[in-house]
């Protein structure tokens, strides 16, 4: 079997509108400056056209575009520029390409990161990819916003437990940075006050 160069994967991709007849990963754009990332085994118009039965029936649970609409329903998806970025028939190398495509475009509307990709990867790609030089932000992802979601809504008492011991040593911190005791039993009272009494 041929091994693969690195470039090949990371090549820049072209703009092929012409060849949603095949499969591969895909890209939807919206007005507000983002994207979805998707991969299909099947024809990519077949898949844009399930995204758009999505939204049009306010189907939020089965695509990320169409819950995207719905928190943010002033915001158009163009789904007329929907982009070919790697035409493939490989299961595993369309899911691998739709991995790189979602790390090298962070303001996407994606709810998961699509395969978990190595450090070296990460630093390949950072180093290949057009935006030498330019920093990248951490960014908070779409699919990282709702992982803590979902951790708050589905363990309340820890996520309860965890403010509250938060705001407790808060608390504490700010009683000792204002001169007030902060020793088990110690007065509440400021420790100029505590001197002169």
């Amino acid at each position: 079997m041929p091994t693969r160069k690195v470039s090949s994967l990371l090549r820049q991709v072209k703009e092929r509108r012409d060849t949603l007849s095949t499969p591969g990963v895909y890209s939807i754009p919206c007005s507000c400056d983002k994207v979805y990332i998707g991969t299909t085994g099947r024809s990519i118009a077949t898949r844009r056209k399930e995204h758009e039965r999505y939204v049009r029936l306010k189907q939020y649970d089965e695509s990320a575009i169409a819950e995207h609409i719905r928190s943010h329903p002033v915001h158009k998806i163009r789904f007329e520029d929907t982009k070919v970025l790697v035409p493939t028939k490989n299961y595993y190398s369309h899911m691998n390409r739709e991995a790189i495509e979602i790390f090298k475009n962070p303001n996407n509307i994606n709810r998961e990161d699509g395969l978990i990709l190595n450090r070296v990867w990460k630093t390949v790609i950072r180093t290949t990819t057009h935006d030498i030089g330019s920093p990248r932000e951490p960014i908070q992802t779409h699919a990282e916003r709702l992982r803590a979601r979902h951790w708050r809504t589905t363990h309340p008492n820890k996520y309860e437990q965890l403010r509250t011991t938060l705001a407790h040593h808060v608390n504490q911190y700010k009683r000792t940075q204002s001169g007030y005791g902060h020793v088990i039993g110690a007065p509440r009272t400021p420790i100029e006050k505590r001197v002169e009494q």
